[in-house]
């Protein structure tokens, strides 16, 4: 690669970092406008004829705010003076935190008023009440925080610039190095190519999925948990009204406590979320590459597969889309855990470390996904029992099992503790048969629409195919053919 086109890479990785930052910088304060469709509207409509039964007429929009002020703009319609605002917290105080009566308004001129949140506040209620007479009419309610409210855009500057001066170190340090023989070019494809499957992110809000939810409470729930002292988190203190819950005895959540930690420096949610999930999509191009050029012994080939990887359909599809965060994180760990399987059994025994740092990372972010690499871990000791079942891999295989071991015995003793306890899960149980695909129908190449998972309510359904489809299936009869013209050259050679 010639000079000029290492300047030209480097500019382009540069500028996309740069308009990240950019396109983030706005995510310091609050600004949202809720219409009449995203209130809640008591009786039924948002409009009140002169004569219906004075009381209240709409609320919401339940949202949390962060410590901080925040004026608020309630635009409507009312010929007649009577009606009123208030704006409650925790959706159930006795007392409102701002009360004001509404005056004639045509609807061009706002009622506006500011609060003042010094500890922050949740499932926010601005409640509406009709007088009673004349016509009166919401249209939209406006909340914009006055300054800044969070270290969004000091966590994005500092995220963003650690990832480039990496890069511009190793350009430096690899500057007689052409192509993939350069770090820096390798750094280039697979970082810049995480960032770019990231933009999706780069927005003030978080596209809502069947589990987002549960997964943001759980970073809320670290966070609270650390500023009460816990240390692990064994429960989540803020959850079910303060009487907590004990989500970490069941769920690992080692990684959260990144995002969590970010909450306490007073980085939004939001952005916790969102700076966490690009570092997991780096993780997993870096993981699979780092697995891929070592188990083929070719760079070219660790790019390629790093870069199918990270732009995998399905991956982001249950991180952006289904929210199912335990296993998308899980994902990013699982090369690794590969290519320490795979040192072990067949390849160099002596970097068993690989394996144990991947089982534990798998472990400590989606406790399914370890217990299935369990059962492939075994079957892949029955497979090259011949090449496993020899002293020195068995040692090697032990030293990676006990370091596993140990390293989350932490987590595993109360799993198991809770697991024996004597519980009703009568209400949770199912027929597993309806949540799992024919092994026939699994390489159905040709499905009819609306073919997906078994059961309504499964995770995936109707997000992701229940079957590989016949991309992936000619691609797997592909990878078979070198394997069986070698077997048939072998069989014609003892012939």
């Amino acid at each position: 690669m010639s000079r000029m086109k290492k300047r030209c890479a480097a500019a382009v990785f540069l500028l996309l970092i740069f308009l990240i930052v950019i396109g983030k910088s706005s995510t310091n304060g609050y600004n949202r406008t809720f219409a009449r469709g995203e209130l809640t509207a008591l009786r039924g409509q948002m409009h009140a004829e002169d004569g219906m039964e004075a009381g209240l007429f709409c609320e919401g929009p339940g949202v949390s705010l962060m410590s901080g002020t925040f004026s608020f703009s309630i635009t409507y319609v009312a010929d007649v003076e009577g009606s009123s605002v208030a704006v409650y917290g925790d959706g159930r105080d006795e007392s409102p935190a701002y009360t004001q009566m509404l005056p004639i308004s045509d609807g061009t001129a706002p009622a506006e008023f500011t609060c003042v949140f010094p500890d922050g506040i949740k499932d926010l209620q601005v409640r509406v009440s009709y007088g009673g007479q004349g016509y009166f009419e919401m249209i939209e309610l406006k909340i914009k925080s006055e300054g800044r409210i969070c270290n969004d855009y000091v966590a994005i500057t500092l995220f963003y610039t650690a990832l480039a001066l990496l890069f511009l170190w190793l350009r430096r340090i690899n500057e007689d190095k052409t192509g993939l023989e350069s770090s820096a070019n390798i750094y280039l494809l697979v970082t810049g190519t995480a960032l770019l499957i990231s933009l999706p992110l780069c927005t003030d809000y978080i596209k809502g999925g069947s589990d987002f939810a549960y997964h943001l409470n759980r970073i809320e729930g670290i966070r609270a948990a650390l500023l009460s002292g816990q240390l692990p988190v064994r429960v989540h203190v803020n959850a079910l009204d303060g009487f907590g819950y004990g989500s970490p005895l069941f769920y690992p959540e080692l990684l959260l406590y990144i995002p969590a930690i970010l909450r306490i420096l007073g980085v939004s949610l939001v952005m916790s979320y969102q700076l966490f999930t690009v570092a997991m999509n780096v993780a997993a191009g870096w993981t699979m590459y780092l697995a891929a050029s070592r188990i083929f012994g070719k760079r070219e080939i660790g790019v390629l597969a790093s870069l199918f990887y990270i732009t995998a359909v399905f991956r982001l599809g249950a991180g952006y889309y289904v929210g199912l965060y335990g296993w998308y994180t899980a994902m990013s760990f699982l090369p690794l855990l590969c290519l320490g399987v795979y040192e072990i059994i067949v390849g160099d025994a002596s970097k068993w470390i690989y394996g144990a740092a991947g089982f534990t990372l798998v472990l400590q972010t989606h406790i399914l996904s370890a217990f299935l690499s369990c059962l492939m871990i075994a079957a892949a000791c029955v497979i090259h029992y011949k090449t496993f079942f020899r002293k020195e891999r068995l040692c090697k295989a032990l030293k990676a099992a006990g370091l596993a071991l140990l390293l989350n015995l932490w987590f595993i003793i109360p799993l198991v503790y809770m697991m024996v306890e004597p519980m009703n899960l009568q209400e949770l149980s199912f027929r597993f048969t309806e949540f799992t695909v024919p092994l026939a129908l699994l390489f159905k190449c040709f499905m009819e629409i609306g073919f997906f998972t078994m059961k309504e309510g499964a995770a995936l359904h109707n997000v992701v195919p229940a079957t590989i489809g016949p991309a992936l299936t000619a691609a797997n009869l592909i990878l078979l053919l070198p394997f069986l013209w070698a077997g048939m050259k072998r069989s014609s050679s003892c012939a």
